[in-house]
C-alpha cells in the first residue's frame, strides 16, 4: 500500500461504505491480510494513518482488538511491531518473552501450535548434525583417566553417560552423548549425520531409538595431509543434500541443545519467509558474562561480527551475546556461498587462530559472509537462549557433569 492511498483511507469517514470498500481493496491487493503482518513485524508499512487500516483489517480478519483480552493464539497487536523489535534493538528482552513471541509468530503464519508448524516444516528443511570429531582435547582427557567403557577411537558423541531425557524410549539407564542433540531437533527435517566411520553404530544407538527415519549418514572427507577439517569444509561436502531443502539447521553432537530454541529459531526464519522478507540466517544467542563465541552487535540490536576470539586474534570480552551452536540458515542464500568458498584454498591461512596446515573453515566463516557478501540485512541474531545451551558443550570427558547440569536447566528437570 502506498502513503497516497493511506491518506486517500483516512479521508474518508470511518466505518462509511467508501473506507470500507477502500479497505476492502487493500485486502485484495494484500491477500487478506499480510498488511497487518508486515505491520507487526515492523517492514516498511506507512505510517500515516496505518492503524485506521489495520483496525479495519483487523475486523474484517476476525482478530482480537488491542483493548479486548487476547485468547492464547492470538497475541497479535496491530500497534507494535513485536517481532522485529526483539530481533532488533529489543533483544535483551527476548529471552523473557520468549512464549509471547512464540505465539505471536504462529499467529502470523496461521498455525495454532508448534507440533502444527513442524509438521508444515519437516519435508522443507535439512538437519545437519555434526558428529565427526573427537577433538585434542577429548583424546586428552581420555588419556589421563582409565575407564573401561570408552572406546578412544570412537566420536565423542558415541561416549555413554546418564540418561536424563524425558520420555525416553530406551530402557537403559545411560544414553549415547549424540542422543541429546538428536532429541532436540527430532522431526524438524531430514538428518543429516557427518561422521567419520561408526556410521552403524550411530544410527543404532542414537537416530534409531528416537525414531528418526531415514536419517542420512555424511562421511567427511579429509585434506591431503590426512587432517580432519571444520564444519564449513563439510557443509562444503554435501552441497547436493541440501540442494532440495529450504532451511538448514546446524547443531553440534556434544552441545547441551534447546528443542525450544531449535523450533523458534526455524519459526522465526519460516516466518520472515513468508511475509516476502527473508533472512539468511537466524542465530539463536544468549545473553552471558565473558561469552564463549562473541557476536558483536550495532546500536540496533543487528550482528556485526561472529567468531571466537582465538580465531580473531583477540581476548575474551567481559558481557555480552554469544552464539550457543545451533543455526537455521536459509538454503538459497547458503548455497550461493558455496562457490566463494570452494575456492578460498589457503584464504585463511593469515587468519590468527586458524591452523596453518588445515586451512580449517568454521561455520563463523560462512556467517560472516553471509553479513559481507549476500544480505547483511538479513542476519539476525535471536537471544532466547539461555547461557547452559552452551556452557555445558562437551570438549573434555570431565565436561560431561556440567553437561548434565545444563540439560536438567534446559529440560527443567530436578536432579533427584
Amino acid at each position: 500500500m502506498t502513503t497516497d492511498g493511506t491518506k486517500r483511507i483516512c479521508a474518508l469517514e470511518q466505518g462509511s461504505t467508501n473506507y470500507i470498500r477502500e479497505v476492502e481493496k487493500i485486502l485484495e491487493q494484500r491477500k487478506n491480510g499480510v498488511l497487518l503482518q508486515r505491520m507487526e513485524l515492523g517492514l516498511n508499512v506507512p505510517t500515516n494513518g496505518a492503524e485506521y487500516v489495520a483496525h479495519m483489517i483487523a475486523q474484517k480478519l476476525g482478530l482480537k482488538r488491542k483493548n479486548q483480552p487476547a485468547t492464547e493464539t492470538q497475541e497479535i497487536t496491530y500497534k507494535k511491531p513485536l517481532v522485529d523489535h526483539l530481533l532488533t534493538n529489543g533483544y535483551r528482552e527476548a529471552l523473557a518473552r520468549k512464549q509471547e513471541l512464540t505465539q505471536t509468530l504462529l499467529a502470523l503464519c496461521g498455525f495454532t501450535s508448534t507440533d502444527d508448524f513442524v509438521r508444515a516444516v519437516e519435508k522443507d528443511t535439512a538437519v545437519i548434525m555434526f558428529a565427526a570429531g573427537k577433538g585434542k582435547r577429548w583424546d586428552e582427557s581420555l588419556r589421563k583417566i582409565t575407564i573401561s567403557q570408552i572406546d578412544q577411537k570412537k566420536p565423542r558423541i558415541l561416549a555413554q553417560i546418564q540418561n536424563i531425557l524425558p520420555n525416553s524410549k530406551s530402557s537403559q539407564s545411560t544414553v549415547p552423548i549424540g542422543q541429546y542433540a538428536a532429541w532436540a531437533t527430532r522431526g524438524l527435517g531430514q538428518h543429516i549425520v557427518v561422521h567419520h566411520g561408526y556410521a552403524e553404530e550411530i544410527k543404532r544407538s542414537i537416530t534409531d531409538p528416537l525414531g528418526i527415519q531415514n536419517a542420512v549418514f555424511f562421511e567427511q572427507q579429509y585434506d591431503a595431509n590426512g587432517n580432519a577439517l571444520g564444519h564449513g569444509d563439510a557443509l562444503l561436502q554435501m552441497q547436493s543434500l541440501i540442494q532440495e531443502k529450504k532451511y538448514v539447521i546446524t547443531q553440534g553432537g556434544t552441545d547441551p541443545n534447546s528443542r525450544e530454541t531449535a523450533i523458534l529459531s526455524l519459526l522465526t526464519l519460516y516466518a520472515y519467509d513468508k511475509l516476502g522478507t527473508p533472512l539468511s540466517l537466524v542465530l539463536p544467542s544468549a545473553s552471558m558474562q565473558n561469552p564463549p563465541y562473541p557476536i558483536t552487535v550495532n546500536n540496533n540490536g543487528l550482528p556485526t561480527e561472529f567468531g571466537h576470539p582465538k580465531l580473531k586474534g583477540s581476548g575474551t570480552i567481559e558481557s555480552g551475546v554469544t552464539n550457543i551452536g545451533i543455526r537455521v540458515y536459509r538454503s538459497e542464500d547458503l548455497l550461493k556461498l558455496f562457490n566463494t568458498f570452494k575456492k578460498y584454498n589457503r584464504h585463511y591461512e593469515s587468519v590468527p587462530g586458524h591452523a596453518k596446515e588445515t586451512n580449517e573453515l568454521s561455520l563463523d566463516d560462512f556467517d560472516t559472509e553471509l553479513l559481507r557478501e549476500i544480505l547483511g540485512h538479513g542476519v539476525r541474531q535471536l537471544a532466547v537462549a539461555i547461557p547452559e545451551e552452551i556452557q555445558g558443550t562437551v570438549k573434555r570427558y570431565d565436561d560431561i557433569p556440567a553437561f548434565l547440569d545444563s540439560m536438567r536447566k534446559i529440560l527443567n528437570i530436578e536432579e533427584n
